[in-house]
């Protein structure tokens, strides 16, 4: 388990896979992408109904925890509790963005 071994990785990884659902689930509602960063996804998909404030909140504090991983040579370390309750956390959101993606009727063109 990667988590066990790199809690860093694991939590880079799981955002990559984060930021694929969004851009599918941005897609498949047919919105408009202007600027492909984390922050435009999730107000874009909040405008729109896709997903509620609660979610979009929850979504930019695992992203602000994955940006402190990435320049973590600025600030020191990341705690390893705070990565592992990011990993929880960021399981469950790539859960219910899949959940919401599946859910979506393909567009007809």
């Amino acid at each position: 388990d990667l988590a066990a071994k790199d809690k860093q990785t694991a939590l880079l990884k799981l955002a990559i896979e984060i930021e694929t659902e969004l851009v599918k689930l941005h897609r498949a509602h047919g919105l408009e992408l202007h600027r492909a960063t984390w922050r435009q996804l999730v107000e874009d998909l909040t405008k729109a109904n896709v997903i509620d404030p609660q979610l979009a909140r929850a979504l930019i504090e695992f992203r602000d925890i994955r940006n402190r991983v990435i320049h973590s040579g600025m600030g020191g370390p990341v705690q390893d509790s705070l990565l592992g309750r990011a990993i929880d956390n960021g399981l469950e959101l790539l859960r219910l963005l899949k959940q919401k993606a599946g859910s979506v009727r393909p567009r007809s063109e």
